[in-house]
Formats: structure tokens, sequence, C-alpha cells
């Protein structure tokens, strides 16, 4: 069978079995298991990122949209997707801009920052934690655009100043543009594992269930690598993915 029938197969019994309320990290177990009778040769990089994949599909927010699920054990480290393809913030929720010298974003109108003492960005009127981590960096840079990079699922991010993302598994990279066309912006979710776990958190033997989720946008304007970085618990993760990505997508440097 070919690997692409395979993953659409195993990604509709994890998508079936979610809707009937199965525990996921066995679905997740059960999913890669099927893949892995059906397609022996799969490689390695290709189960981490069906597996990475499917456990935080399954954590309540999806990083991908389903009908890209065909692509995920391509020879390529990551899938370019369209951010269109997902669901919006509604129009009725009020939006306000956060600046942070030339770059800005917008979050909800109701979410806390968290100010100068460390803490969650918060859902203000339930106090519930949305993200461990909204923040803008800037850094010096001899890149004049990102594409000098090449292609976006092959950004070296450790190169480019973010050590700790060296281990973390590339779920999707996507080139992103503005109205203003004034060069790109590198979109990237990322999937971060411990090395070591309690079996009960093992999907299999060594590999584990992703522990944060980190959403990435970066761009490059006059010397000057800007960065937008979001970390989010699982829980966050379930709670807020969809907006905290819509988040990540209004990153633009002024």
């Amino acid at each position: 069978m070919h690997l692409q029938a395979v993953m659409m197969a195993c990604v509709a019994n994890f998508v079936l079995a979610a809707a009937v309320a199965f525990v996921p990290s066995t679905l997740v177990r059960a999913g890669v298991a099927c893949a892995a009778r059906a397609q022996p040769a799969m490689t390695a990089a290709s189960r981490r990122v069906l597996v990475q994949t499917a456990a935080l599909a399954l954590s309540g927010s999806v990083l991908l949209p389903p009908q890209t699920g065909m692509h995920l054990l391509s020879s390529a480290p990551a899938l370019a997707v369209d951010d269109g393809a997902l669901l919006a913030i509604p129009p009725s929720v009020a939006m306000r801009t956060v600046a942070d010298g030339r770059a800005a974003f917008t979050v909800p109108g109701l979410w806390a920052a968290p100010g100068a003492t460390p803490r969650p960005w918060l859902d203000g009127p339930l106090a519930r934690p949305v993200a461990d981590e909204i923040t803008v960096t800037a850094r010096e840079t001899t890149l004049t655009s990102l594409d000098d990079l090449g292609d976006v699922s092959y950004a070296p991010l450790a190169k480019l100043g973010f050590t700790d993302l060296a281990r973390a598994d590339l779920v999707a990279a996507v080139r992103r543009v503005t109205i203003s066309d004034d060069g790109p912006y590198f979109d990237f979710d990322l999937a971060i594992s411990p090395s070591d776990c309690a079996k009960d958190q093992q999907i299999l033997p060594g590999s584990c269930l992703p522990t944060q989720v980190v959403l990435l946008s970066l761009h490059v304007r006059d010397g000057t690598l800007y960065a937008l970085r979001v970390n989010a618990s699982p829980a966050q993760w379930r709670q807020a993915g969809t907006t905290l990505r819509q988040v990540r997508k209004s990153f633009i440097v002024a």
C-alpha cells in the first residue's frame, strides 16, 4: 500500500475514534501501530511527524487542516499549508493591537497580558490561561529577506538563534505574504516532546507525547530579524489553539 494511502486510512481512524471520545494517547498509539503494520519501511522522520500531528490533533485543536493529512508522510520535514483554511476569530470578538517597537500583533480584547510578572496570558472573563508566553524579539541579521534561507520547510531555526527549538518537531510551515508586500513572513507550528517520559506518556518506545506547542512567525526588515513566539501547553492549546494561530497570523512589522 502507498505510504500516503496508509496515512489517510490511519488519520481517518483517529478522527472517527476521537468523535466518540476515546482516549487520545491510546488512539495515537493505535494509529501509529496501524501505519507501521501496513508500511514497515516508514522512516523515523515520517513516523515522528505522524505521531506529533496525531497527538496534537487529538488534543482538541488540529494543527493542520484534515484534507492535508495525506501529505504528512512525504519526504519533506514539514508541510506548507494555507492558514486561510482554518476558522477565523468570529467578527463579534473585539480585538486589540499589541505593539512592540516596529512589530505588532492582535489579541482578543478581553485577554489579559502578563505585565511585568511572569505568568500566562489569561482569558479575562474566566481567568483561564490561554498561553504561557506571547513575545516579540528582534536581533541583527545579515539576511536581506527570509527567502535567502530557501524553502520555508528547511529554515534552520537553531542557527537563527532559536536553539531551544533544535529538538522540536516541525509539524507545519508556511510562507506568508501581506497586502503591503514588504517581504515574506515564515510561520511555523512546532511540537516539543521530552526525550524521556513515563510509560503511560509514551506513544511508542522512545517517543513521548508533546508537552508544549510553539507557534513562531519570522520577518526580516532593515537588517533585523523579528520574531513573534507563542508558547502553549497542551491544555492551553485545547482551549485556545485556533485563536492562538490567528494571533500568530496577525503579526506584522511596520
